[in-house]
């Protein structure tokens, strides 16, 4: 394996703002869509999948995030990534943490 390029101060915040950009694109073609509402609601899939489980929407939204979480700490210990890529994962789980944020903030818990 070779030696990682460590990052600046700078050259991480621009990183991170790229990412976000790139997030932010997804997130408003995912919004866009509607593919996951019935109402028109933001988090509605997430609050219905809680009911057909009889758990809360923060609940299944931790499920998806631990999946891609599960799923890095593979390639972490194996060096390989078997199906999606590693990028978009990790733009997962930023997504679910904004979303699970917009849930808890929706119930008055942050």
């Amino acid at each position: 394996m070779s030696k990682p390029k460590r990052m600046t101060h700078e050259e991480r915040l621009k990183f991170f703002a790229q990412e976000r950009a790139e997030r932010d694109k997804i997130m408003t073609v995912t919004a866009k869509g509607g593919e996951y509402t019935r109402l028109g609601m933001a988090n509605d899939n997430f609050y219905r999948i809680a009911e057909y489980l009889k758990t809360t929407p923060e609940e299944v939204c931790i499920t998806y995030l631990m999946k891609h979480l599960d799923a890095i700490l593979n390639t972490v210990k194996t060096g390989k990534s078997l199906t999606e890529d590693t990028r978009s994962r990790l733009h997962d789980i930023a997504n679910y943490v904004e979303i699970l944020h917009s849930i808890m903030h929706e119930k008055g818990l942050a």
